[in-house]
């Protein structure tokens, strides 16, 4: 089946970006021949946006990044086009939930990333210098006394880091019951965010501004922090890899990211192109 799309996001790990972080060629052409095709090419990532904007640069990505799990969504040059920040009481309610379980806590907001209980984690998420850029972002590390006077407002996103998936289990049900989104990204993290906010608000603006209808979206995803995205595209697209959860709500299912699964969809069924 042919799909006439005009705006295609992907998520980047696990969907476009296989585990060990090499961009295949496939993938390269793919976005390529969407420049080519005049089909805008964007990012929606639950990475900040120095880490994010390194992918987009390798792939010549045409389109504004979504970036913080659908908390901001920026130009390739660093423009901020609209801010999706939590509600204050959101954060109050998440904070006072999660702020005493000695897991790596973080806070997303304007220009920096607050951390807290660093050292739990030996895998912990991309480390600081691949969030650096220059003197626009920054990244604060187990400063309790800054993390309570800056990392509180203008919330895009809250995670919770742990190998421990009791916690994390705990975690969730404890923010679920008081009326907060939990997505993850990884079986080792939960996002956290206010009802209503994530990737699928940020795709459904960016589509609006770029004046292109919803059934011309195509969107690629493998985690339930790509739900919402899924659900405002007009194709919505899990991943071979994706969670069964995902794949129960997509319209189509690609071949694993590790397999160039979006590159293969976009050819056979966008650019209706032949192996």
């Amino acid at each position: 089946m042919h799909y006439d799309m005009k705006l295609v996001v992907s998520d980047i790990d696990d969907t476009l970006l296989p585990k060990g972080g090499v961009i295949s060629q496939g993938t390269r052409r793919a976005v390529a021949e969407c420049r080519r095709r005049g089909i805008v090419f964007s990012l929606a990532s639950g990475r900040w946006f120095p880490s994010a904007v390194t992918v987009a640069e390798t792939l010549g990505v045409n389109g504004p990044l979504i970036v913080a799990n659908g908390g901001c969504v920026m130009t390739v040059d660093g423009e901020v086009l609209k801010e999706f920040p939590m509600r204050e009481k959101d954060v109050e309610s998440a904070y006072a939930i999660v702020k005493d379980c000695g897991a790596l806590i973080t806070s997303y907001v304007r220009g920096a990333i607050y951390r807290l209980n660093t050292w739990t984690m030996d895998n912990r998420p991309p480390e600081k210098l691949s969030y650096f850029g220059g003197d626009v972002f920054d990244v604060v590390d187990d400063d309790p006394a800054r993390f309570q006077q800056e990392a509180l407002e203008g919330v895009y996103k809250m995670e919770v880091y742990s190998n421990d998936t009791a916690l994390l289990a705990e975690l969730r049900e404890k923010l679920v019951k008081a009326g907060l989104s939990v997505s993850s990204s990884f079986k080792t993290n939960i996002e956290i965010t206010s009802p209503g906010l994530g990737k699928g608000q940020a795709v459904a603006w960016l589509a609006r501004y770029l004046g292109i209808g919803r059934e011309q979206v195509m969107c690629f995803g493998d985690n339930t922090n790509d739900a919402s995205m899924l659900r405002a595209a007009g194709v919505g697209v899990a991943m071979g890899n994706a969670v069964a959860e995902l794949k129960a709500q997509a319209n189509l299912v690609a071949p694993p990211c590790a397999e160039d699964g979006l590159a293969r969809l976009l050819r056979d069924c966008v650019f209706d192109e032949e192996a």
